[in-house]
């Protein structure tokens, strides 16, 4: 028998909030930090304000912080700006994402309006591989394809969104040749919708529509879009894995506010959306490590308050739980086999709590 609020996990008694091997659950490690009421400790990785975009490999994470992307070793330490050519910024960094030697980010907004930026890791050899004249409207969201033996992307497929000054719209794939120099290619044209996410899967490209609410597919060599799936939602985001498509959908808005968010998970073989979670508050980005989803909750009460969160969900459906609460404007996600990495975008003036922390899975 284990006494008080102690539960029997294994052979031994343990108090799981505050128990480090069973943090929360039994058998849940803390992987070194300390457990405080059922949740593993945060350690701060970088402090800076504004940090939005956070991705990760095997050695290091990068992120987004106000005008660079930047890098640290996944257990914290001296930062490496990434967009180091001078003159190059990545202000208003929309989307950020990493395959073999490279990263590659979007930057839609002013003053670089209309890039997809490719860098090496190391900073080095950085490329417009989109300009802003190109003919397809704003870049958003993309996807990396067509790997090659060591991992590197060779094509980006990519969400373009039109705007007063390019009223285009469309789902566009850009090669580039060895000095930088990108052909983007228009998939198929998407003059309907509102694109907010891309993924990959097998042959074809999967886009998430906001307005109309709709998943449409494209072959990746080209052609017609059809729909995959309407839907209810107010997406903002798509992922994929093996066996499903994933939604991040912020729920209808009043005041500013958003509390009815959701997480929807749609089977490829049936097209048939189940939402795993509700009720989230604000949510602003989600990752997958193919057993659960991971988000963010960017704020609960008022933008101005430290009350965000991050919490995880399992796939196969049950109740979610909360890596790390009380949070300054939680933004970008991303896990890995071990923990979970978020960047904090900070409240208040010139939003100094911003960084990038992380917390055991």
């Amino acid at each position: 028998m284990c006494n008080g609020n102690q539960m029997l996990c294994g052979d031994a008694c343990a108090d799981l909030a505050t128990d480090a091997n069973h943090c929360g659950a039994c058998g849940h490690s803390c992987l070194g930090a300390a457990c405080n009421a059922g949740q593993c400790a945060a350690t701060a990785l970088y402090t800076g304000h504004q940090a939005v975009l956070v991705r990760v490999d095997e050695q290091r994470v990068f992120f987004s912080s106000h005008i660079d992307i930047l890098s640290m070793p996944l257990t914290g330490g001296a930062t490496t700006k990434v967009n180091k050519e001078e003159g190059v910024l990545a202000f208003g960094a929309r989307n950020m994402e990493i395959a073999g030697n490279n990263v590659f980010w979007t930057t839609p907004d002013s003053p670089n309006f209309g890039y997809i930026s490719k860098v090496s890791k190391s900073g080095f050899g950085q490329v417009h591989i989109v300009e802003p004249a190109v003919n397809h409207g704003q870049p958003h969201k993309l996807a990396l394809g067509d790997l090659d033996p060591s991992g590197n992307a060779t094509a980006v497929y990519w969400c373009a969104n039109g705007n007063g000054q390019l009223p285009k719209t469309a789902i566009v794939k850009t090669t580039w040749n060895p000095s930088g120099t990108g052909t983007s290619t228009k998939l198929a044209d998407a003059s309907a919708l509102y694109l907010r996410g891309i993924t990959l899967h097998q042959t074809d490209v999967y886009v998430l529509s906001a307005q109309p609410s709709q998943i449409v597919r494209v072959p990746q060599a080209g052609g017609a879009a059809t729909v995959f799936t309407p839907g209810t939602w107010s997406g903002i985001d798509l992922l994929s894995d093996a066996e499903n498509l994933y939604v991040l959908d912020v729920g209808p808005g009043a005041n500013g506010k958003y509390a009815d968010g959701k997480v929807w998970k749609i089977p490829f073989a049936d097209g048939v959306p189940v939402a795993l979670v509700t009720g989230v508050a604000n949510p602003s980005a989600f990752a997958t490590d193919g057993e659960r989803i991971y988000y963010t909750s960017a704020w609960n009460e008022s933008g101005q308050l430290a009350d965000g969160a991050v919490f995880a969900v399992p796939i196969a459906g049950g109740p979610a739980v909360t890596i790390a609460d009380k949070q300054p404007a939680p933004r970008g996600i991303a896990v890995d086999g071990t923990h979970v990495y978020w960047a904090n975008y900070g409240v208040g003036p010139n939003q100094v709590d911003g960084g990038v922390l992380k917390a055991p899975k």
